[in-house]
């Protein structure tokens, strides 16, 4: 004859079964609700590979960036975070994808490239100023300067002989400066092939110094408690800022009319004095 479970070791052994499903979803499909598409176009003859997805991102060199998230749209790349003391996220740091590749090139599972960040209101912490950079060429040559700027198909250096040259990123093999970084985005599963195109879901991106001038010391970005953290301006430092405010406004709307109160009574009184004679 099977033994009977008391009803309160049935509902322990429910619960547990149930924290034990949960877990097991959690585990499986967690990876897949942070996937993004990502969609990429091989290069050819007259135009640059092209690549485009928006993910989050953790970090880029050295620099954490909680909350932050990578949009890559045609080539041209926007990091946005929520800075101290505010609510919304901003443009923190801006550049370009250079080069982009996918890896194995059958049955690809990540893409590789190289970018290159031009500004933003973080690029201190990024990166020092570059005092010189160098461009390695498919023909071999080494164009040394200052990179100027640049769109989603090339970049404009300012050599050292003082001339500006544009030069395409299909030319481009490798840029030897501390804004320059490599990167890799992981593939979820075999992405769809075209004759041009490739799409797939992207799990995450990693991006690292291109060069040893990317290891050297940039400043740290500051961070002041009182008006918020990395992630923004908090919900308890926010309300205590408000109720200050809100005691400064209305204190001296209160205290006021009783301090011109009490001065008036204090009048009245010596009025009626003198007019008793006392």
């Amino acid at each position: 004859m099977p033994r009977k479970l008391c009803p309160s070791i049935l509902v322990k052994r429910r619960f547990i079964n149930a924290l034990l499903s949960m877990s097991f979803a959690t585990t499986v499909f967690a990876p897949l609700a942070d996937a993004a598409p990502l969609r990429y176009s091989i290069a050819d003859s007259y135009n640059p590979q092209s690549l485009s997805v928006h993910l989050p991102i953790a970090k880029i060199g050295k620099l954490a960036l909680p909350g932050a998230t990578l949009n890559i749209d045609d080539n041209t790349i926007d990091v946005e975070a929520v800075p101290e003391a505010l609510f919304d996220p901003r443009t923190v740091l801006s550049g370009v994808v250079i080069t982009a590749a996918t890896q194995p090139a059958q049955q690809p599972n990540k893409v590789v490239g190289l970018a290159y960040f031009f500004s933003g209101s973080w690029m201190p912490y990024l990166s020092q100023q570059p005092v010189f950079e160098l461009v390695e060429t498919t023909d071999g040559k080494m164009i040394s300067g200052l990179i100027l700027e640049g769109d989603n198909k090339s970049l404009v250096i300012h050599k050292t002989d003082g001339n500006n040259e544009s030069i395409e990123f299909t030319r481009i093999t490798n840029i030897s400066s501390p804004r320059a970084f490599t990167f890799q985005i992981q593939l979820l599963a075999q992405p769809q092939q075209a004759a041009r195109f490739i799409e797939g879901e992207a799990l995450g991106a990693r991006f690292q110094p291109a060069s040893a001038g990317g290891n050297l010391a940039t400043l740290p970005r500051p961070l002041f408690k009182p008006l918020g953290d990395e992630h923004g301006l908090k919900a308890a430092p926010f309300g205590a800022l408000i109720l200050c405010n809100f005691i400064s406004l209305v204190a001296p709307a209160i205290a006021a009319p009783l301090v011109l109160a009490r001065s008036n009574n204090g009048a009245k009184e010596k009025v009626i004095k003198a007019n008793l004679g006392h």
